[in-house]
């Protein structure tokens, strides 16, 4: 049995014959119907090209412990999440400061003077800051729920630490 061929003897079946202006039109709906009831949801291409921007650096990465905390105060609820990499460990209190922006006030260990980044996706939305000798430091008026990811620089030597993403 022979199988049907186009007029250049392409085979229409396979997927290896031209496209003409209404196989265009109809690829054209199926992508537009697909994005309307199954798309990326938004700034997911944001948040790509942000997840994929520390990839190939020569960082040391720090794993989420289990077992985040959570304490109500009379004024707040706060979170404390802890970190943990070979060379050092972060943690960091989360609260709320009011108008969708939260404090997060964060420690390094073993104590010691870094640099410490707060990378968010978007332009203009990095923070550095540094620890004092106790390894402590703060940064004020984070926008609530938006993925950030602390990374710790101790020197110009040592390798950084990189959190994962989370979302204060």
């Amino acid at each position: 049995m022979s199988t049907p061929s186009g007029p250049d003897g392409s085979d229409p079946v396979d997927g290896t014959g031209p496209l003409d202006a209404l196989d265009a039109e109809i690829l054209e709906r199926l992508d537009a119907l697909h994005d309307e009831l199954d798309g990326p949801p938004p700034g997911f291409t944001d948040l790509m090209v942000f997840a994929v921007a520390a990839h190939g650096l020569e960082v040391e990465l720090a794993r989420l412990e289990e077992g985040a905390l959570a304490a109500r105060t009379d004024e707040e609820l706060a979170r404390t999440l802890t970190f943990e990499a070979d060379s050092l460990s972060v943690l960091v209190r989360i609260a709320d400061a009011g108008d969708e922006r939260v404090r997060l006030d964060g420690w390094i260990a073993p104590a010691q003077r870094a640099e410490v980044g707060l990378r968010t996706p978007g332009a203009g939305a990095d923070r550095e800051v540094r620890t004092d000798d106790d390894g402590r430091f703060v940064v004020d008026g984070l926008p609530r729920g938006r993925p950030v990811q602390i990374v710790v620089r101790r020197g110009p030597d040592a390798v950084p630490v990189v959190t994962p993403t989370f979302e204060p």
